[in-house]
Parts: C-alpha cells; structure tokens; sequence
C-alpha cells in the first residue's frame, strides 16, 4: 500500500512539474487543454493500472477478479472467430 501511494505521489509531482513548465514556456491555453486531459483522462488509467500493478505484486488474487473477467471475455471473443 505505501510502495502504491509513493509511486502515485511521484507522479502526480512529474504532472504538476510538467504542467508548470507547459503554463510558464506556452502560456494558459495549452496548460488548460493539457491539465484537461491529464485530470480526466489519463489519471484514471495511470491509477487502474497502478492499482493492478500493486496488487499483482503483493500477490491479491480475490481483490481483482476484474483481470479474470476480461481474460474469460477475451477467450470467449477467440474461440468465437
């Protein structure tokens, strides 16, 4: 769970360093098209994945069975072709 929120809180820093350089070079109107983008799309993403990748780590198998679901839909998708 900390090893989650450290590399969680790293990039969330990477962001808000990168969105400041973006506002001071290119000025507000690409900072807010880009903050756009990163606060409702990729953060979303880049948490799932962070989500799955700790618990696959630490070896939790009941607390995603969303990963089993998708694999059981993608076989049931093959085996339909």
């Amino acid at each position: 769970l900390f090893q989650g929120f450290v590399i969680f809180t790293i990039l969330n820093l990477i962001r808000i360093l990168f969105l400041m350089f973006l506002h001071i070079t290119y000025g507000q109107v690409l900072f807010d098209q880009l903050h756009l983008i990163f606060y409702q799309g990729l953060t979303g993403i880049i948490l799932a994945i962070l989500i799955i990748y700790i618990l696959k780590i630490n070896n939790v198998k009941k607390m995603y069975p969303i990963i089993s679901d998708v694999k059981y839909l993608i076989k049931q998708i093959k085996d339909n072709k």
